[in-house]
């Protein structure tokens, strides 16, 4: 601009000297020709495209917004202008238009203006990461096109360990050593665990399948061991420590003649029995044909409501000799024994005497 004022100044000057006006004409000609010569050369040739139209402006600026306002081209927040240049001269202004692409993952749509790019960088624009098993319906390197819907498939592997409780098993014994009626826990009983191991696969947070690929006892359960006192006290004070069962019957024992009438009796003081041993409560009556002298005996009522206890076979007599009766109990007082008079009992043979002196 400060040359074309230059040109004009030296114009007028001349114009001053020479007062021809032909003269002064072709001067102004010249200098006019000079004048668009000049700025035809500083002006840029600039080619708008959007989309498909195309239009050529001629300019003196190099901001791309003014050139563009300047020819009525208006742009949206998503748009994109590219520009190209020549030899640092603007050459083409590219006005990318934004359309929609939609993107359906984690149980939404959103909804991205985008100038294009491929499924890739939608999803990136979304600020949708992939994890290594999601699935995309449409391949990454697919160019987007207006309306375009990618949908995403989130998929993913859980590890989850179910635990079980192993309930303990309670072994229950009776002992002549526990007061009637009462009971003693030896051993507290302890719930065990099992621990199974699944692998579940979950699709958009439901699990569509589940593979088992573990399965081990984390802990064993611990059995409990009670030890009861029998129903009713038992009467002798014999103890042979057997352990007994929940029917208040020994655990081990030789043979058992169930269903067995028995008889009390009783005995001054300091007598004496048929096998040389003192007439005293544990020490009964039986035919030794039968139960040998000596043998360890446990003796109830066969409905359980009593129990002599542990005994000896010590002393016999008539009614016994006869099969009258199988067992007679011996209590310290005429008054006891007639209270226990005949009634049916269970007789268990703890040993077996007469294998015993055989061996």
């Amino acid at each position: 601009m400060l040359l074309m004022d230059k040109l004009i100044k030296n114009a007028l000057i001349i114009f001053e000297v020479v007062k021809s006006r032909a003269f002064t004409v072709s001067l102004f000609a010249v200098m006019l020709a000079l004048i668009v010569f000049k700025v035809t050369d500083m002006a840029n040739v600039v080619s708008i495209v959007d989309g498909a139209q195309t239009r050529v402006c001629y300019t003196l600026s190099d901001d791309p917004e003014e050139i563009l306002a300047g020819n009525g081209v208006v742009t949206l927040a998503f748009d994109a202008v590219d520009v190209s240049e020549l030899d640092g001269k603007l050459t083409e202004i590219t006005v990318n238009r934004a359309f929609p692409a939609y993107v359906e993952a984690d149980g939404q749509k959103k909804k991205v203006m985008v100038t294009g790019g491929t499924v890739e960088e939608l999803l990136s624009k979304a600020d949708i990461e992939l994890n290594k098993y999601d699935e995309v319906d449409t391949p990454l390197d697919e160019e987007v096109a207006e309306g375009t819907v990618v949908t995403v498939t989130r998929k993913y592997f859980l590890t989850v360990h179910n635990r079980e409780k192993l309930p303990h098993e309670t072994v229950v014994s009776y002992s002549p050593d526990v007061a009637a009626g009462t009971e003693e826990v030896l051993v507290e009983g302890e719930s065990g665990m099992h621990v199974e191991t699944v692998q579940q696969l979950v699709v958009d947070g439901e699990v569509v399948e589940e593979t088992v690929k573990g399965s081990e006892v984390e802990r064993e359960p611990v059995t409990e061991v009670v030890v009861k006192g029998f129903p009713v006290q038992p009467v002798s004070d014999y103890d042979f420590e057997l352990q007994f069962d929940e029917n208040c019957e020994p655990v081990d024992y030789a043979s058992v003649l169930r269903e067995q009438k028995s008889a009390g009796y009783s005995a001054p003081s300091g007598a004496g029995t048929a096998s040389g041993l003192k007439a005293v409560v544990g020490h009964v009556a039986v035919d030794p044909k039968v139960i040998p002298y000596g043998t360890k005996l446990f003796i109830k009522s066969s409905d359980g409501k009593h129990i002599y206890g542990y005994a000896i076979a010590a002393d016999t007599g008539t009614a016994l000799k006869q099969g009258l009766i199988t067992v007679d109990l011996f209590y310290d007082t005429y008054e006891e024994s007639a209270r226990n008079g005949i009634r049916k009992v269970d007789i268990f043979i703890l040993e077996d005497k007469n294998e015993a002196e055989a061996a």
